[in-house]
């Protein structure tokens, strides 16, 4: 059988021939401040996402540096290259400020508290000048890339951060190894010049992410699909609350139950919201044997994953936004650029003339 959904003209759409957005006339401030010739495809990377602190990193269960070795992969199978992809800046104060309180930004000039919030002790012993280079710096330019990767969307119908996800970060608190609140900001920084956008937010990292939900609670434009292991970190009643599609999902959920929740909850909500832009929070802790996620879902389940959101995207014609979020295990990065590579032969995106 044919599956037909709609798009928000009302006119049907053919599962089986799912078209890529043409580039549209869509620009900003961020986006002029960039370079975007005829083969940029919407990928955004840059080699400070990599956290390096002489090693101790490895102690961390968070893997730190696999933003490289995902860029690494696609670029090694002439998927990607340097020249095609964006590179971003940090946002700058004022734009941290669109989202964090004066008050929370000082509180990261503390060693200890920024400790506290990397779940990392080794940190407290440190001066806070080497966590701001070695670890702060590198999640700031990530999050300078979900603000950009957000604007090309907008753009391009689709866009993929190789990095970023802080999921846990909000307004005035940061935890889970999470300081500053990315998708957050992007929304905001987006909302300047569209106030009022509306926005998707699916979250299916293997934790609550309840950072967006408490900065965003109560904004009737934005719509949140939270499917996560419960019980598990960060459980947060109070953001609990703002979440509009909450799937709690047991210990050891495997493909065929993930896969069938995931697909009849996000189509049929997405095509009753209507948003403008569509926040993909992809966490690979969803993957059996990730300690930390507790959930079972194959290598081949994560990527048939990405694949239904994407495809669920492109059928409405609704730009999608995606980052990379958790995951504690040394073969996410592979994994992440098998998805990619999967999204590639599924619907071209890689291809400069499909953009």
């Amino acid at each position: 059988n044919i599956k037909f959904m709609y798009s928000r003209n009302n006119e049907p759409i053919n599962e089986r021939e799912i078209l890529i957005k043409k580039k549209n006339e869509y620009t900003s401030e961020l986006l002029s401040e960039i370079v975007i010739s005829d083969d940029t495809i919407p990928i955004v990377y840059s080699d400070r996402y990599n956290i390096t602190a002489c090693g101790c990193e490895k102690f961390h269960p968070f893997d730190s540096q696999k933003y490289g070795r995902v860029f690494r992969q696609l670029e090694k199978k002439g998927l990607i290259s340097r020249r095609r992809i964006i590179k971003p800046r940090s946002p700058t104060m004022e734009e941290l400020l669109l989202v964090h309180t004066p008050e929370y930004l000082h509180r990261l000039e503390d060693s200890k508290r920024v400790a506290s919030i990397l779940e990392f002790p080794f940190a407290a012993c440190l001066p806070i000048s080497w966590i701001k280079y070695l670890i702060l710096t590198p999640m700031l330019v990530a999050t300078g890339g979900t603000m950009i990767a957000a604007q090309l969307a907008l753009k391009y119908g689709w866009s993929i951060n190789l990095g970023g996800g802080y999921h846990h970060a909000s307004a005035n608190l940061g935890s889970g190894f999470c300081v500053y609140a990315d998708i957050t900001l992007a929304i905001k920084k987006l909302r300047l010049t569209r106030p009022n956008l509306k926005v998707f937010i699916i979250d299916l990292d293997a934790h609550q992410g309840n950072g967006p939900e408490r900065d965003f609670k109560g904004d009737k434009n934005i719509c949140i699909m939270d499917m996560y292991s419960y019980p598990n970190y960060p459980d947060d009643a109070y953001a609990n609350t703002a979440i509009d599609v909450n799937i709690r999902l047991m210990a050891g959920t495997e493909d065929e139950q993930y896969l069938s929740l995931l697909e009849g909850a996000f189509e049929k909500k997405l095509i009753e919201f209507q948003p403008d832009l569509i926040f993909y929070n992809a966490g690979s802790d969803i993957l059996i044997g990730d300690k930390l996620g507790r959930l079972s879902v194959s290598i081949n389940g994560l990527i048939k994953r990405d694949e239904i959101v994407f495809r669920t995207a492109f059928q409405t014609s609704i730009p999608i936004v995606m980052v990379l979020s958790g995951g504690y295990q040394k073969n996410n990065a592979t994994v992440i650029a098998q998805s990619i590579e999967n999204l590639n032969q599924k619907f071209n995106i890689l291809n400069s003339n499909s953009n």
